[in-house]
């Protein structure tokens, strides 16, 4: 059994022994933030040193099976999520109920027709509420996603980011998530304004463009596109080169690091921040 650790300023730290965390809320070090799970919160600053892990998901229609492990194998998180299974059933509920009001002796009410169309990447309410279930699960475990107005923003201005069944082109009513931090904002915003002035040039339908992952990789930023006409991918390598000298945290001028076996883009104060090591001299087998 380990506790859970998040610094001062509410980032996630590598988990603890249950005696530590008694000592350091003995001694007014750390005070209680969430009891399912058990989490404390330091309040002194500390070198916010941690290590990469490794997340598997096992999806299913009924529960979720999640674990957490160090590189060294050992687990640090398993849980099992039960989805919710009722949807339906409310709904129906809920449809039951506005029939029966219609029929009681209530204020007159002007017929209303072809006021029900669906959004274009509509889902039923059971499947969007397991989607909705994952990402917000992801979010909770610390996984690296841009903040949710910055996505927000990219969804506002380029209204073809959002998220496409990866089969079948049909829309799914919520944006493709940026599985990176902040600080690539601006590249991802560039890239996506110099797509977008590209469409428009050459008169083509930008929203037969999908976007299936927009995330970090080897330290540098990936787009993984399809059904893109010429020029795209020329624009997305480079940006993709922008990235690898950008600080993923900060979007100050950066280098490709190292700790591990894992890569990361950042500038030299959250090298030493994050515990990653410079190095002179790396062969990236694409």
């Amino acid at each position: 059994m380990l506790v859970y650790v998040v610094s001062m300023e509410g980032k996630p730290l590598m988990p603890c022994k249950p005696a530590k965390a008694r000592k350091l809320l003995k001694n007014k070090k750390a005070k209680i933030v969430k009891y399912e799970p058990f989490t404390i919160q330091l309040l002194f600053e500390c070198e916010n040193q941690i290590q990469e892990c490794v997340l598997g998901i096992d999806t299913g229609s009924k529960h979720i099976g999640m674990a957490v492990i160090t590189e060294q194998g050992n687990v640090l998180y398993r849980a099992e999520a039960e989805l919710r299974q009722d949807i339906k059933e409310n709904i129906e509920t809920r449809k039951r109920l506005r029939q029966a009001r219609r029929n009681r002796k209530t204020r007159y009410r002007k017929p209303r027709f072809l006021n029900r169309k669906r959004k274009e990447g509509w889902l039923p309410p059971s499947i969007q509420s397991r989607i909705n279930a994952h990402i917000r699960l992801l979010k909770c475990l610390g996984v690296d996603f841009m903040r949710q107005d910055l996505e927000e923003k990219l969804m506002q201005d380029f209204p073809w980011m959002e998220a496409k069944h990866i089969w079948t082109g049909k829309k799914l009513d919520f944006p493709t998530p940026c599985e990176c931090e902040d600080g690539w904002f601006n590249i991802i915003y560039n890239c996506c304004k110099e797509i977008d002035d590209l469409y428009k040039s050459k008169n083509a339908n930008i929203n037969d463009l999908i976007i299936y992952q927009v995330k970090e990789k080897y330290g540098e930023l990936c787009f993984y596109v399809g059904n893109y006409i010429d020029g795209v991918q020329e624009i997305i390598d480079k940006h993709k080169k922008e990235s690898a000298k950008t600080c993923e945290v900060c979007g100050k001028y950066g280098s490709t690091i190292y700790k591990g076996s894992w890569l990361k883009t950042l500038c030299n104060k959250h090298t030493k921040e994050l515990g990653y090591e410079q190095f002179k001299e790396f062969e990236k087998n694409a």
